[in-house]
């Protein structure tokens, strides 16, 4: 016969005198309104429609319409207010060299696209040719501005003004005195004289040295022999990179006691050209950028040095004047 099992277990009743705790829940502070909060509120919405003069007297419709057209007001007027954010001082327009990049960028980058697929299309390949753009970094700053000349003479002036202390506990300092620059080549011995920003090859205009342009960057360029200007260029060997490309070119072509820096071993730029040449459909142009440090150029080597606005200028394509324009 089976038994039940109670374990032990009592079940145990609670008293009747003993209430039981209410239950840990309070309403939400916001279901406790006093009358005194709820015309506070009647009163704040009156006079905020009174401050945007709206009759009490209209009907539920109109007010909903005047509302609707407050805010199509503020919205118009966010949006004027952006587009005066996209101005700087002076109502000039923002990002306008950024913009004129944009369309020359996405002009050539179509009509480079349209050339690669012309390329598959023919089943031709590239030529791929590496120019070195060997740089000369400035050897002096460029020009002070005169608004940097007028915010340096501020500054000094306002140097003589400071803090005044007891004399007790700080003793007094005497103001600096405003100093101009011709003041302060005037008092440099007899025999100390800056030179000058301008050099003979300046005024003369030699091109193949380096002693010229000291403020900008200079680059070199060797002469065709036709009459043009152009970078230190070669093509691609087998098994080459492009950086052993470049150091190629330039032990053949400019000179083998130099003192080069590569930035990177990315190229620059690249600029593809339709040229039918054999088997090929065109060529690829890798730009690598080389800094010069020092040593001297091969004898007897034809050339020059020449900045971004005289490079710009000996370019006789015009779709390829913007190229060198961003690329130096």
């Amino acid at each position: 016969q089976k038994t039940q099992n109670v374990n032990n277990h009592t079940n145990f009743t609670r008293p009747s005198n003993i209430q039981r705790p209410p239950p840990n829940h309070q309403p939400h502070k916001r279901m406790i309104t006093s009358r005194t909060t709820i015309l506070r509120r009647v009163s704040t919405r009156n006079s905020w429609i009174a401050r945007r003069n709206f009759s009490t007297d209209a009907s539920y419709f109109e007010r909903k319409a005047a509302l609707k057209q407050q805010r199509i007001q503020v919205f118009m007027d966010r949006l004027h207010k952006n587009d005066e954010r996209k101005k700087r001082r002076h109502d000039s327009p923002r990002d306008i060299m950024k913009q004129e990049f944009r369309e020359w960028w996405e002009k050539r980058r179509s009509h480079e696209d349209s050339l690669v697929r012309r390329a598959k299309q023919a089943k031709k390949d590239w030529q791929i040719q590496v120019a070195v753009v060997l740089e000369r970094l400035p050897i002096i700053l460029d020009d002070v501005a005169d608004w940097e000349k007028e915010f340096d003479e501020l500054k000094a002036y306002l140097a003589q003004f400071g803090k005044e202390y007891p004399k007790e506990l700080v003793p007094q300092r005497t103001a600096p005195a405003l100093v101009t620059n011709e003041e302060l080549l005037a008092e440099l011995p007899p025999n100390f004289r800056p030179a000058s920003r301008e050099t003979e090859a300046d005024h003369s205009g030699e091109l193949n040295t380096l002693d010229r342009k000291l403020k900008n960057r200079v680059f070199l360029l060797l002469d065709d022999g036709k009459g043009s200007w152009r970078f230190p260029e070669s093509s691609v060997e087998e098994g080459e990179s492009l950086q052993e490309t470049a150091k190629r070119i330039v032990q053949e072509q400019v000179g083998k006691d130099l003192d080069l820096y590569f930035p990177s071993c990315s190229p620059s730029a690249v600029l593809v050209k339709r040229e039918e040449k054999g088997e090929y459909f065109g060529t690829k142009k890798f730009f690598i950028r080389v800094q010069y440090d020092e040593g001297k150029l091969s004898k007897g080597l034809n050339h020059g040095w020449l900045d971004r606005d005289e490079i710009v200028g000996t370019v006789e394509d015009d779709e390829d004047t913007m190229f060198y324009h961003y690329l130096l």
